[in-house]
């Protein structure tokens, strides 16, 4: 009788201890799948950021250039303005 207990008891255990390994292994393989996206993600995210300050040079280039034209036109329009000064003096 105890006997037959004791292997009652074993047999629940060994079930209990595959389940518990099956889980775990499938724990396992979601942790480093997760893991993987994560390090996906932080490089995606990276590269954004990469790209947006590339972006923002690239405006701010842009601005200067604008700004640059506008300064030398400003600048022509004043000498001919004092050559016109010149000639009526």
């Amino acid at each position: 009788r105890y006997l037959k207990t004791i292997d009652e008891k074993e047999k629940q255990y060994n079930v209990s201890l595959n389940t518990y390994l099956e889980i775990s292994n499938k724990l396992a393989n979601e942790k480093v799948k997760l893991e993987e996206l994560i390090k996906k993600s932080q490089r995606d995210c990276q590269e954004c950021v990469k790209r947006a300050v590339k972006a923002e040079i690239s405006v701010l280039k842009n601005w200067k250039e604008t700004e640059v034209c506008k300064i030398n036109g400003q600048a022509a329009n004043a000498e001919a303005n004092l050559k016109v000064l010149k000639s009526l003096s």
